[in-house]
């Protein structure tokens, strides 16, 4: 196996990703090239998840269903989930109905399990 410069590839990944690349971040991809490549994906398509608990990822949420996010200190967040709307079958994609704060949002989302 040859040698890995962990300067060389901490580079490589602030030139692809920015600055936001912790240390953790270059040991995390010089173990796992794939699987940090996949984090990163996510990341930058959703933002950092952490914060939200994972009991929401892995199980659906009832309607009326309250959840709170801290962001940072003194910032939270707080997501009522309303309502699902029916599947469009030109797009598969449905609207989610939320309250965000106490203010209503609707926010268009692919549906995977429809079988598009």
């Amino acid at each position: 196996m040859k040698p890995l410069n962990l300067a060389s590839l901490q580079a490589e990944l602030v030139a692809r990703y920015g600055k936001s690349i912790r240390d953790v971040d270059v040991t995390s991809a010089a173990m796992y090239p794939k699987v940090f490549a996949e984090y990163r994906e996510i990341y930058e398509k959703y933002g950092d998840v952490s914060v939200i608990p994972t009991r929401y990822f892995l199980a659906k949420h009832a309607i009326g269903e309250e959840l709170s996010i801290e962001l940072e200190e003194g910032v939270t967040l707080i997501i009522k989930y309303l309502a699902v709307g029916p599947l469009n079958t030109a797009t598969g994609k449905r609207e989610v109905f939320f309250e965000l704060n106490g203010e209503a949002r609707a926010v268009g989302i692919s549906d995977t399990s429809a079988g598009m």
